[in-house]
């Protein structure tokens, strides 16, 4: 797969516990160019998993990004695209192929149809 994604642009990557968004980002971007929830939760509560500690880490991660307001546009349309549906990557990847151990520890490509085909 190929990314062509221009200089200065944000890359939100959403999706379920597990799904794959830090393996992903650390395949394809430099450590330094990931701002990682889980990175700013143990920032600001020695515990990436306190969900707790959420509002504070992002308010963390909007100061290291130097954005004055918080993402609540882009996060509320992601929330109304069709990639909110949990079931949209089963369009892609089957059963075996999202559960498997290569793809939870690592990137994998589409074995149903590729990603080029999105919408």
């Amino acid at each position: 797969m190929i990314l062509t994604i221009p200089e200065l642009s944000l890359v939100a990557l959403i999706g379920a516990s597990g799904s794959g968004k830090s393996s992903f980002a650390r395949q394809h971007f430099r450590e330094t160019e990931v701002l990682s929830s889980d990175y700013f939760r143990a920032l600001v509560a020695d515990d990436e998993t306190d969900m707790a500690a959420t509002p504070d880490a992002f308010a963390a991660l909007h100061f290291v990004a130097g954005r004055d307001r918080p993402l609540a546009e882009l996060r509320e349309g992601l929330l109304r695209s069709r990639w909110a549906d949990k079931r949209a990557p089963l369009e892609y990847y089957s059963r075996e192929r999202i559960t498997s151990w290569e793809a939870r520890t690592r990137w994998v490509e589409p074995d149903l149809r590729p990603l080029e085909d999105a919408p």
